[in-house]
């Protein structure tokens, strides 16, 4: 009797320490702390060009870090280079990736779909500024903003919606247009009409027309995105008066995006100030990249940081002389 009493006793506290040990280790494995590496791209890498692919499967936690697995079991996936302000959160034991806006954007378990593409370690230190610890072998998967699982990414596509990959077969549209809409705080419906305005628009040709017909005072044209979508054109003067001039039944759809505005230097001036600019740099040694920037009007003229001395001196000998539409920068 007594032994019996004893083999309970015993069955009783193994049985305690195996529960206490599952629970702990599910603590463990859905706490934060188990991220150990969690790259995230740094601000301003939304605005680039990127991959253009998808991929699916299931987030997981291998060896402190999150991939992206497939169905294959031989394959221990992608890390994930997750979006700008992308963080970490437990709900219901359950650890998550959150944009910026707190949305859920990954729960460890479940399946996704994520746009972006395959990506060397060299530009996972290019987006995040951190290179993968020696035991976080690739692939490496750059994360376009924004993730496409089917319930947002297809909730445009009609009535009926069936699967993002169909979705995207039907609307190569799609995918851009979410990238789009997450960058601008817009729905994918939105995204999707701004960019056919844009493809469409620049089938009209009105950009090359003015350069060449108006170019006495013809200052730019540009799409601006944000806080109002528009596109802008720019002229020296009698801005309103030249456009219509070159109002066609093809423009019709577009009018109502318009906006002229008046600057002060044209076009074909911005251009031939960056030629003479670049050009006198290069006579003093001076390595330098330039562009015209029709939004502000300028040339920028970009200089590194390490040849700054010597500008000043160029500066002060009056040997270099800046327009006042040319901007210097230092990098």
């Amino acid at each position: 009797m007594k032994k019996t009493l004893i083999t309970a006793g015993v069955l009783c506290i193994l049985i305690m320490t195996i529960i206490s040990a599952c629970t702990t280790g599910t603590k463990q494995s859905q706490n934060i702390s188990s991220v150990t590496f969690f790259p995230v791209q740094k601000d301003g890498y939304e605005a680039l060009p990127y991959p253009a692919a998808l991929a699916q499967g299931k987030l997981v936690l291998n060896n402190g870090y999150l991939r992206l697995k497939p169905s294959v079991e031989s394959d221990d996936g992608d890390l994930i280079i997750w979006p700008p302000g992308s963080t970490l959160k437990v709900a219901n034991n359950v650890i998550q990736v959150v944009n910026r806006e707190g949305v859920s954007i990954g729960e460890v378990g479940k399946t996704l779909q994520i746009g972006g593409g395959e990506i060397p370690v060299e530009i996972v230190l290019k987006y995040t500024g951190q290179t993968p610890p020696d035991d976080c072998p690739g692939p490496y998967w750059l994360a376009a903003p924004g993730i496409y699982n089917t319930s947002t990414a297809t909730a445009s596509t009609g009535p009926n919606p069936t699967t993002l990959d169909e979705a995207m077969r039907n609307n190569p549209m799609l995918l851009p247009a979410t990238i789009y809409a997450n960058h601008y705080g817009v729905t994918v419906d939105e995204a999707l009409k701004r960019l056919e305005i844009e493809n469409s628009f620049g089938e009209t040709g009105l950009e090359t027309e003015l350069s060449s017909q108006e170019a006495e005072t013809f200052g730019g044209l540009w799409i601006q995105d944000e806080p109002e979508f528009k596109i802008v054109i720019a002229f020296t003067r009698d801005g309103e008066d030249t456009l219509k001039k070159h109002y066609s039944a093809a423009l019709e759809p577009f009018i109502p995006y318009f906006e002229v505005r008046t600057v002060k230097v044209t076009y074909i001036e911005l251009q031939k100030t960056q030629v003479q600019m670049t050009g006198t740099l290069e006579t003093l040694n001076i390595p330098a990249d330039s562009t015209v920037d029709v939004l502000e009007n300028s040339v920028d003229i970009t200089i590194a940081e390490s040849v700054r001395s010597q500008v000043e001196n160029v500066l002060q000998s009056g040997k270099l002389i800046v327009p006042d539409d040319v901007h210097l920068k230092y990098s």
